[in-house]
């Protein structure tokens, strides 16, 4: 189990949410203090409202990106533009 959360990046494109996230990503699994500590991990989907036609299908197509996240090994970012959203499977 795990919770889900919605983040909101303004005037950000695509690439730039990407990389703030992954940063993000990366300092949090650096910040255990010690070996006894569980290992904290966090998967993302991206997606960015100006490739989406309203909010509810950015939701959506987030979510989706999200699943695929979690499905490839969690741990990961994953951009509405590695998916094939039809079928909810990466596009190579």
């Amino acid at each position: 189990g795990g919770e889900e959360f919605g983040i909101a990046l303004v005037d950000c494109d695509i690439d730039t949410a990407v990389a703030r996230i992954e940063h993000f990503r990366a300092t949090l699994n650096r910040r255990r203090s010690g070996e006894d500590e569980p290992a904290v991990t966090m998967s993302f989907g991206v997606a960015e409202l100006s490739r989406e036609r309203s909010l509810d299908v950015l939701y959506a197509h987030a979510d989706q990106a999200l699943y695929d996240a979690k499905d490839a090994g969690r741990n990961r970012v994953i951009t509405v533009a590695r998916i094939n959203l039809t079928g909810g499977e990466f596009v190579t």
